[in-house]
């Protein structure tokens, strides 16, 4: 049902990839300003080091593997990005 609101209320971002080949808290933030992102959960396939280390001191910006989806954040946070291989996962999860 949160997943399903978040596609209704056209909050719900897909992207293939978001990859840093090094820690860029600046780069990360430029990107959210171009999908004119402020407040959001970002759903991840697997864990990226220079991705949550370049997110970790963003305000308002959470990133989570899959396996940490919970419906509290998905409610908490405007806005939802998935990552390609994340959506594998949660129907996955879903189906099972």
């Amino acid at each position: 049902m949160a997943l399903s609101n978040k596609l209704k209320e056209a909050c719900l971002i897909v992207l293939n990839s978001f990859e840093f080949s090094r820690i860029n808290t600046k780069d990360f933030q430029k990107i959210l300003d171009t999908l004119g992102v402020h407040n959001a959960l970002i759903i991840t396939g697997e864990k990226d080091k220079f991705l949550s280390l370049s997110a970790r001191n963003v305000p308002n910006i959470k990133l989570l593997s899959v396996e940490g989806l919970n419906v509290y954040d998905l409610l908490k946070f405007n806005v939802l990005i998935l990552l390609n291989g994340a959506i594998k996962e949660i129907e996955r999860r879903l189906l099972a």
